[in-house]
């Protein structure tokens, strides 16, 4: 899926492009409410308002406005940004590698660093997917191409290591996450590790908003995903 929310001033170095505005240690909020939100916008904090889009809460700030002119600026470009990140899931979604390359490589590669670490509204980040579906062509790409997303945290507080259990060759994805950088021992919100989930994969869920009352619309995997035939057979 939480750490402190940063208290350093933002630095007046960051760089705006195509609406997003890009800073080397991105914050994390605690809470969203639409008080936190308002005072974020008050206060001028471009830096946190992006972490919120990035970080899946993007619907929260449609709508708001800031007499400042760098705030509201940032505020306009706020669908476009959204757009962008439901693209990048979508092709997550659909096993589209070519397609997840294609929408990445058109974006600076700062931009790209902070496009990857994009969630969606359930707080499930690209490289949890490409996991927990088996996606080894696309956790492949992420995970050699951006190794700084390996510790993102789902809204469960889980990284991608919790959802190796889901995979076919599990071993052979864990070498490739530890090599990367991976925790092993990492907990998630429940204080399991991902050993606790290869004993309970029957527990291991991704984050999804609607889950608790439409659990059969949780999106499916790749139907070309060897985790796919997995789900198959073990129901």
């Amino acid at each position: 899926m939480p750490i402190p929310v940063r208290v350093k001033k933002r630095a007046s170095a960051d760089k705006q492009s195509n609406g997003l505005y890009i800073h080397s240690s991105p914050p994390r909020v605690l809470q969203v409410n639409s008080a936190h939100v308002k005072q974020l916008i008050r206060s001028g904090d471009v830096d946190k308002l992006e972490q919120l889009v990035v970080d899946g809460h993007g619907k929260k700030l449609i709508g708001e406005y800031s007499a400042d002119y760098k705030t509201r600026t940032f505020l306009k470009n706020v669908p476009s940004l959204m757009s962008k990140i439901s693209l990048l899931h979508d092709s997550v979604n659909s096993g589209r590698l070519e397609e997840l390359k294609s929408l990445l490589d058109e974006e600076p590669i700062e931009k790209r660093k902070k496009l990857v670490m994009a969630k969606d509204e359930s707080g499930v980040g690209l490289l949890h997917k490409a996991i927990y579906y088996d996606l080894r062509s696309i956790y492949k790409y992420l995970i050699e191409k951006f190794p700084h997303i390996i510790s993102l945290k789902d809204s469960d507080g889980r990284t991608a290591y919790h959802y190796t259990p889901m995979c076919k060759d599990v071993s052979s994805v864990q070498k490739l996450l530890i090599s990367a950088g991976a925790d092993s021992s990492a907990h998630d919100s429940k204080q399991h590790t991902a050993k606790y989930y290869s004993n309970h994969v029957q527990e291991l869920e991704l984050p999804n908003s609607q889950k608790s009352t439409v659990n059969s619309g949780k999106l499916g995997p790749h139907p070309e995903s060897k985790c796919f035939l997995k789900l198959i057979f073990d129901r």
